[in-house]
């Protein structure tokens, strides 16, 4: 007997057959969770940008509202601009909240300096025109760290 038994083909087909049924499932599998993991993270992109926008747009109503605070001298309109500035630091701290909802631990890091650093130059902003002009550097510079880290998160370019 020269050639292989009778079993042999069939077992050594069916195997090959079961071999890649098997790779096709494991590749599918691999396939889907990969698109899962993408898709869930663009779910939540329109929602995050909208509230990056509402805390930046909140950080900067609240930065000319206190700097144009500096410029005023009278004493019945700085009172008007004081309750203008609480109202618009509480603004602010809402869409932190938001933020702290929808975005990473190192945004909501970020966002929360700048927050301090918002209400620092509230404090400071009739003061000493080095430290007024000191703690707006601050809240730029933190201000630019918010929208790189969230436009890496958006996977926008930054």
């Amino acid at each position: 007997m020269t050639g292989a038994p009778w079993w042999a083909v069939s077992t050594v087909t069916g195997f090959f057959t079961l071999a890649g049924v098997l790779l096709a499932q494991i590749n599918a599998i691999v396939m889907d969770r990969a698109r899962l993991h993408r898709d869930d993270a663009r779910r939540w992109h329109d929602d995050r940008r909208a509230a990056y926008v509402r805390y930046l747009s909140a950080t900067d109503a609240a930065v000319r509202c206190i700097l144009a605070e500096t410029i005023t001298d009278r004493n019945s309109a700085k009172e008007e601009q004081k309750e203008v500035v609480a109202e618009l630091m509480s603004a602010l701290s809402d869409a932190r909240t938001e933020i702290q909802l929808v975005c990473s631990v190192d945004l909501y890091n970020i966002a929360r300096e700048l927050l301090v650093e918002v209400e620092v130059l509230a404090s400071v902003a009739q003061d000493e025109r080095s430290e007024r002009d000191q703690a707006q550097q601050r809240v730029a510079d933190l201000r630019r760290a918010f929208l790189t880290v969230a436009r890496t998160e958006l996977g926008v370019g930054v």
